[in-house]
């Protein structure tokens, strides 16, 4: 499983938009973006419980399309959507993975959830920064 290319497409724009986290590689474009803090698409109905963030002194429900910070230009955010799209099928993976090992079934055919190690693990560092 391939993560793909995590660099904007060329020519280099030649570009450093402030706040953008990777405005050193003098590639940005198109403004701020909003950088969700957890990739959107892992978060599942119309609000998420939260705490422990530093803002907070007690656990909040929070409309997931707030949970945002601009710390990626839209042209850096657009080059690392790959991970996002990983660790969505690594999660998903999992829910099937623990669905199958608890359903009842007299089947003895194995199945097998395959996800890129690296690229979860880029994904956590982009999360987590």
């Amino acid at each position: 499983m391939t993560i793909g290319s995590l660099v904007p497409r060329p020519p280099k724009s030649g570009e450093a938009q402030t706040n953008c986290y990777m405005a050193a590689e003098r590639d940005c474009g198109g403004g701020l973006s909003r950088e969700h803090y957890i990739s959107r698409g892992l978060i599942d109905g119309p609000e998420l419980r939260v705490r422990g963030l530093p803002w907070q002194h007690e656990e909040v429900a929070h409309y997931p399309d707030n949970l945002v910070a601009r710390i990626l230009c839209r042209r850096h955010n657009s080059a690392l959507s790959p991970l996002d799209a990983h660790a969505i099928r690594f999660f998903l993976a999992i829910e099937a993975a623990i669905d199958h090992a608890q359903r009842r079934s007299l089947s003895r055919q194995s199945r097998y959830f395959l996800a890129s190690g690296h690229a979860l693990e880029l994904w956590a560092i982009k999360t987590l920064d």
